[in-house]
C-alpha cells in the first residue's frame, strides 16, 4: 500500500467518523430539544390549569 492509498483510506475514515458523530450529535440535540419543549408544555398546562380552576 503506498503512502496515497493510506492518505485516502485514512481520510475516507475521518469523514465517516465526522459524518457518524455529527448524526449522533444531531439526534441528540433533537432528543434534547424536544425534551424541553415537552418541559415547557407541561409547565404552561399545568399553571393554565390552576388559573381555570
Amino acid at each position: 500500500m503506498s503512502a496515497g492509498e493510506i492518505a485516502r483510506s485514512l481520510e475516507a475514515q475521518d469523514a465517516k467518523f465526522s459524518d457518524d458523530f455529527m448524526e449522533q450529535f444531531h439526534d441528540d440535540f433533537l432528543t434534547q430539544v424536544q425534551f424541553i419543549t415537552l418541559f415547557f408544555v407541561i409547565c404552561i398546562t399545568k399553571k393554565s390549569l390552576r388559573l381555570i380552576i
